[in-house]
């Protein structure tokens, strides 16, 4: 099979590239922009995955196996699942490693994640003291997102489907691992604290008027279908200025930890690009 890109160790293959592609089909773009994202989706994700091996990340085969089990409730027959595969030009065997390797890489970023929001809380926490008058409460929410790229019908059926299925927000994070399909290509789920106008603009209303802890119905953007479920907004009349301002610092520092989680990214990047490491044949 052909070889479209070597990573480290890692060979990035025809078929993980058409599945990629299957991901990133936007028919706004071209199709060397389409490319592009594709297959720098799949350099991020080697990446992560070569740093996960690095720290000694793993998974047991409890997990892995719950996690198989988890992936194939979404389907309602073997025929389905196997059409879902056809569609996205997988095969079965490649599919479940796909999993297993979500799974490292999501075990790596939680780490990480916690690491760099520990130093980023102290780095803010000191900024807010001396600049309290900041603090004045602009629109901001706490949003979640389930995404399947492209706007198509069977899209919009699968997720009014999903939102059936959740009760709670340990749901919606749980079939946001399973199925959200995240542009970033880093994680997808929990986005945070959001600002009015700097999501994604056909999502901004629905942010800001959805009841808390609602789960709205597939809202369409040019990615595609989503569903959104927020759960805090700092647009309640009875905060307090003390409430205002723990409100503005936890989104100050979720925006700053995303800031360093892809900034961490472009650095490995660029360290493998420096070590001839990402050799890309197309």
């Amino acid at each position: 099979m052909k070889i479209i890109a070597n990573v480290y160790d890692y060979q990035i293959n025809q078929e993980e590239f058409d599945y990629a592609q299957v991901l990133f089909s936007d028919c706004s773009c071209g199709e060397k922009e389409n490319n592009k994202k594709a297959i720098d989706y799949l350099i991020d994700r080697y990446l992560l995955l070569f740093e996960a091996d690095k720290f000694g990340v793993e998974v047991t085969d409890e997990e892995w196996n719950e996690r198989i089990f988890e992936a194939s409730q979404k389907f309602e027959s073997q025929d389905q699942y196997f059409d879902y595969l056809k569609e996205h030009k997988l095969n079965r065997i490649r599919y479940e490693e796909f999993l297993k390797e979500s799974l490292i890489i999501n075990k790596f970023l939680d780490k990480f994640a916690s690491f760099i929001k520990d130093r980023v809380t102290k780095d803010v926490s000191n900024f807010a003291e001396t600049n309290s008058e900041l603090f004045s409460c602009c629109p901001q929410a706490h949003v979640y997102n389930i995404l399947l790229l492209g706007a198509t019908e069977e899209n919009f059926k699968k997720l009014m489907h999903y939102r059936k299925e959740i009760n709670t927000l340990e749901d919606f994070k749980r079939i946001a691992d399973l199925y959200s399909e995240c542009p970033a290509g880093i994680k997808c789920g929990d986005m945070g604290f959001v600002t009015a106008d700097t999501f994604i603009e056909e999502l901004d209303s629905v942010i800001f008027t959805l009841p808390l802890n609602e789960v709205s119905l597939p809202v369409k953007s040019k990615l595609g279908y989503h569903l959104i479920l927020v759960t805090e907004r700092n647009d309640n009349p009875h905060f307090s200025d003390d409430e205002k301002k723990d409100f503005m610092l936890n989104c100050l520092i979720d925006n700053k930890s995303e800031l360093y989680l892809h900034c961490y990214v472009d650095e490995l990047r660029k360290e493998a690009s420096e070590k001839n490491k990402i050799i890309v044949n197309i």
